[in-house]
């Protein structure tokens, strides 16, 4: 579970997509924390939730830490946009 993700889109105002993929990584960037991941996309599902799926212990289970899905990236892989917002 630690490197699951989910991504729910409305790609280009159409019908909902739930998409399942792993996370790649993290990068770094000036402002903060990207994430990488390789759950399948469109240029249609920019700020589309992708969600992380992460064991807490003081709350002994799983919680969702989410980022906004940004962009899809030449080597097949997406980027989120920097930041994440917690749902606990």
């Amino acid at each position: 579970m630690e490197s699951l993700c989910v991504i729910i889109s409305h790609p280009h105002g159409k019908y909902k997509h739930v998409t399942v993929g792993e996370m790649k990584g993290s990068t770094e960037e000036i402002f903060g924390l990207t994430k990488l991941y390789n759950a399948d996309t469109c240029c249609g599902s920019s700020g589309a939730p992708v969600i992380f799926p992460r064991r807490r212990g003081d709350l002994k289970g799983w919680v969702p830490i989410m980022f906004a899905h940004s962009q899809g990236l030449e080597n097949g892989l997406n980027r989120s946009a920097i930041g994440a917002s917690r749902s606990y």
